[in-house]
């Protein structure tokens, strides 16, 4: 189980309150809500990037609060990739095993297991220099899974995708994520994305989590206007 209590930062005018969850092992759970409403800074303070906020962080009933990011079994893939730009792919993707010291003979096996699942083999060899956004995203969403994480933080991996890889990898995602019973949240904003992924759904709005649940019931049974208005506008497309 993976859980919070009552997690809150302020960052000049904006602040995330008290934001408390609660997530089985094995759930798939997306983050919705608008630009600035605090999903990204919610996975940056579960990872560790955000020592100053408050509250607790528990993962499998173990405080990981105070642990710095490398020993949280966290893995996460930020917006902006965060790729060494000077490291070719085949190293930015296996960084974390690395890091952890982990045997030649064990990077090579998972970065071959990774590589296929994302279909990524051919760019081994490149540098971020000469990889497209898809690509980027693809070499980033591998990094953050190669340790095997006990619970993986997605901040939109699928946005920079066109739509035939996007619908390619929602299903091997979703395989993956389902086959090794890995807890993830993912912020996402294509709702077609998060009708396909997830088994729970968190609304976030101006800093503050107002509704979750099963993304058909928040559908059927918006908690009030605000939260109504948002899911007509974003959700006009799910059936």
């Amino acid at each position: 189980m993976f859980s919070t209590e009552n997690i809150s930062i302020e960052l000049g005018k904006f602040q995330l309150k008290d934001i408390s969850v609660k997530i089985k092992k094995g759930s798939y759970c997306v983050l919705i809500g608008p630009p600035g409403s605090g999903k990204t800074t919610f996975l940056e303070i579960i990872c560790g990037l955000k020592p100053e906020a408050k509250g607790k962080i528990y993962l499998n009933n173990e405080d990981i609060t105070k642990l710095p990011p490398g020993k949280r079994q966290i893995g996460y893939m930020p917006q902006d990739y965060a790729l060494f730009p000077h490291l070719k792919v085949k190293d930015n993707i296996s960084f974390g095993l690395s890091v952890r010291n982990k045997s030649i003979e064990f990077i090579n096996k998972r970065l071959k297991e990774v590589s296929s699942i994302l279909e990524i083999k051919h760019l081994l060899e490149r540098k971020p220099v000469n990889l497209s956004g898809g690509e980027k995203q693809r070499v980033a969403l591998a990094r953050a899974i190669i340790i095997s994480p006990k619970l993986l933080l997605l901040d939109e991996p699928l946005c920079a995708l066109d739509d035939n890889t996007r619908e390619k990898l929602i299903i091997q995602i979703k395989n993956y994520q389902r086959k090794n019973k890995l807890t993830i949240l993912h912020v996402c904003h294509y709702f077609d994305e998060m009708r396909k992924l997830s088994d729970y759904v968190f609304l976030f709005l101006n800093g503050k989590l107002v509704q979750n649940g099963k993304l058909i019931e928040i559908m059927k049974n918006p908690i009030n206007k605000e939260v109504a208005g948002f899911l007509c506008k974003k959700g006009r497309n799910i059936k």
